[in-house]
């Protein structure tokens, strides 16, 4: 089936072929839904951005060749819906209620493309795999430029501007605290600082100097994003990724995502998740945050990749490629488990009760984790949500309802309880408590 794309320049064909397939390797719980080829199977059908949209993720917009075509596909029958203005497609934002669309210099109706207002002038690349420049309430824009701007989404008049201490452009950039506070983390001369502002009046915060660094300290960091919830930040430096606490400047993990692919193109946290998805030209790695355990590995179009999106439900995966190749992973598994956060903080070995605790602030589930004794083990095989800083007391009646001699038993005669990540996160040892 042929389509036409409208380019900035020319007008060109664009071939779609789609091949619906299973797993995406043996008993891989995330599956390839579709491989979709854009163009002619070329260099001039690179896939240079990948954005989903809307939070199901059922339209993908997909720019193929560098500045080249730029397309918005349905992914339930594989055609395209429309043909907006030439672009990258990464760096396409939404509004929360996916109405406006903001790229470029300016802000679009995501319905027709038609533009609203411009910034009249360039104020900095909306890149949405760094940061989301619309506030929760959808009524400001946030752009990244030297210096940072606001913009009043309805009117686009300019709101404020925000300065750091030098004339650079923020590495990632997000609003906090349900808007009420705006973040940027920059690079002072070799190292992350994390500098904020009050939305409302643009008055400077505290900043923060990270125990991150570059040049001397290491490879100097190219890419860096916040985590939905702005509390953990994430750095890219050659081929290592280090993982930041935004409010103490810890930095608490460093690790490599994989072997080959030379430096990593891009980071986003999955939203509902702490796993981090970052790729190189080789493959997409989805990593366990703090850990770095990694979770799986995609790869695709032979000729390299070039960009990968991820949908704002958190289940959708699309990786691009260099002739033009996309394929569609469906990865919802993540969301049914949490990879780190709890802990065991008591046990009564008298009564065999253990007390596991959600050490985070942010709800986790304890589907897929496994508590043992050395000998017997449990694993809870249905959803447990556990509130952020509260605990879940499992006794017999939970790991042992049967009282079976083959099941798991807590008594005096145990050593030590251990609690361990669910299998899709690694199954390493998490937490122990010891008589």
């Amino acid at each position: 089936m042929r389509h036409r794309i409208m380019k900035s320049m020319s007008l060109s064909l664009c071939l779609v072929v789609v091949c619906l397939c299973g797993l995406a390797a043996e008993q891989s719980p995330f599956a390839l839904l579709a491989t979709y080829q854009l163009g002619a199977a070329n260099y001039e059908s690179k896939i240079t951005g990948v954005t989903f949209c809307p939070a199901d993720g059922r339209y993908l917009l997909l720019s193929c060749q560098d500045y080249g075509g730029f397309a918005v596909v349905d992914t339930q029958d594989w055609h395209i819906v429309a043909s907006p203005p030439a672009g990258y497609s990464k760096w396409i934002s939404f509004s929360p209620d996916w109405s406006k669309a903001a790229f470029y210099g300016g802000v679009y109706d995501a319905a027709t493309w038609r533009k609203l207002w411009d910034f009249g002038g360039l104020q900095g690349l909306l890149n949405s795999d760094t940061w989301q420049p619309f506030s929760p309430d959808g009524g400001l824009l946030l752009c990244p430029g030297k210096p940072i701007t606001t913009w009043d989404v309805t009117t686009g008049g300019l709101r404020q501007r925000l300065y750091l201490l030098r004339e650079i452009q923020p590495m990632a950039l997000v609003f906090a605290d349900n808007g009420a506070r705006i973040i940027a983390a920059w690079n002072n001369q070799g190292q992350v600082e994390i500098a904020s502002w009050e939305t409302s009046s643009g008055t400077p915060l505290p900043s923060l100097a990270t125990q991150a660094r570059g040049w001397f300290g290491g490879p100097a960091f190219g890419g860096a994003v916040f985590s939905s919830d702005a509390k953990l930040l994430a750095l890219q430096g050659g081929s290592r990724i280090t993982i930041v606490d935004v409010a103490t400047g810890a930095a608490t993990a460093t690790f490599s995502t994989q072997d080959g692919g030379g430096p990593i193109l891009g980071l986003t946290f999955i939203a509902g998740t702490r796993v981090l998805a970052s790729g190189t030209s080789a493959a997409v790695t989805l990593s366990a945050v703090p850990s770095g355990q990694q979770l799986a590995t995609f790869e695709g179009d032979p000729a390299g990749l070039n960009a990968f999106g991820v949908s704002a439900d958190g289940r959708r995966l699309a990786v691009g490629g260099g002739t033009g190749r996309v394929d569609l992973y469906d990865i919802s598994a993540l969301l049914a488990y949490s990879c780190s956060g709890f802990s065991i903080s008591k046990v009564d070995w008298i009564k065999g009760c253990i007390t596991i605790r959600n050490s985070t602030s942010w709800p986790l589930d304890l589907l897929g984790w496994k508590i043992s004794d050395g000998d017997k083990s449990f694993t809870f095989e249905a959803s447990v949500p556990v509130a952020g800083g509260e605990s879940y007391v499992a006794c017999a009646a939970i790991y042992n309802p049967s009282n079976s001699s083959r099941g798991l038993r807590i008594d005096e005669t145990d050593d030590q309880i251990t609690l361990y990540s669910p299998e899709l996160c690694g199954g390493t040892k998490e937490s122990t408590k010891r008589q």
